[in-house]
């Protein structure tokens, strides 16, 4: 593939990952058939930590400032909108389903994060955006020790998160955010090693595609109680599944014509759009509408429908905005 301003195997890996989100959740209330309870717990096992170690990727070591500025900017401002509409979507629908305390605290209860108001995954925004604060203030004050600091981060939300029933009063995810930082210190440490360079044989390709097809054996949840069934090794085994995601990808981009994964590129450019989107479509029930049902076959038509609404909302964005 051509080289451009942005890296064609990493917007891959994030195509990937996003439109495999979107198939996962459609597998939810199916999980009783065998193929889609495969493909649920498949993309369980990895989805969420690749997206991490994707966004590590660009991780650099700036002042805590410019961080906030910049995090807040790609990813809390996206985060508000959606938010925003989807709940209002949300009392629109069905106005008597919700509390006069839910709706007065719509707004402070938005800004502040709180659990109440989330839609489906865009809580891995404001998880995102605390784990990227505080990688800068690891960087800042402490590097020498970012590793251990991020070990122990994990080690700190997975006990708090199976030793209290429910903390959903902590905003903007922050106890998920801090288990973020040491997967963006992957991500980190992937990109700026030789270990995506070395060469990739079809051996070695099977070999990290038959590791990937074990994955559904080790399923890890971040949004509920941060379930890891296997410990240690769940997270061990989640970079691992993600590696493997990602070096298949470049060995993809470095081999094909990007016409050929053209979806998946735009996929992955888009992911943000694509999972506010998802949000806000799966909250009225796309997949009813269109008369798929759920599993993993009618999630897959929906990601693909998804991908188009996104490139339809863009385009009436710029046709709107350019002028």
């Amino acid at each position: 593939m051509a080289n451009d301003s942005r890296v064609e195997y990493v917007d891959l890996a994030k195509g990937f990952a996003i439109i495999g989100m979107i198939v996962a959740h459609y597998c939810v209330w199916q999980k009783t058939d065998v193929v889609d309870q495969y493909v649920h717990d498949w993309f369980y096992s990895f989805h969420m930590p690749l997206f991490v170690i994707l966004s590590g990727f660009f991780s650099k070591v700036t002042d805590v400032k410019s961080t906030i500025i910049k995090a807040g900017k790609s990813i809390m401002l996206p985060y508000y909108l959606f938010e925003l509409i989807g709940n209002v979507m949300k009392i629109a629908i069905d106005s008597n389903s919700y509390s006069l305390s839910f709706k007065l605290g719509l707004l402070p209860g938005i800004f502040l994060g709180f659990q109440r108001y989330e839609l489906l995954a865009l809580w891995f925004l404001p998880a995102l955006f605390v784990g990227k604060i505080v990688l800068s203030i690891i960087d800042r004050y402490c590097p020498k020790y970012d590793w251990t600091i991020s070990v122990l981060l994990f080690m700190f939300v997975f006990i708090l998160k199976s030793s209290v029933s429910d903390i959903r009063g902590i905003p903007l995810r922050m106890d998920i955010g801090l288990s973020f930082v040491f997967f963006l210190l992957v991500g980190r440490k992937i990109r700026t090693s030789n270990i995506l360079e070395y060469p990739l044989s079809l051996n070695s390709g099977l070999l990290l595609s038959l590791v990937l097809l074990a994955a559904y054996q080790f399923p890890v949840s971040f949004p509920g109680e941060l379930s890891l069934p296997y410990g240690i090794i769940s997270v061990i085994l989640a970079v691992v599944f993600s590696f493997c995601v990602i070096r298949i990808c470049k060995s993809i981009a470095d081999n094909f014509t990007s016409r050929m994964f053209y979806v998946l590129l735009y996929a992955g450019k888009h992911s943000l759009v694509i999972l506010g989107l998802h949000s806000l479509t799966y909250l009225i029930g796309l997949q009813w509408f269109f008369h798929f049902g759920d599993g993993a076959v009618s999630g897959f038509f929906v990601a693909l429908l998804t991908v188009a609404l996104c490139y339809v909302v863009l385009k009436l964005y710029n046709m709107i905005f350019s002028k």
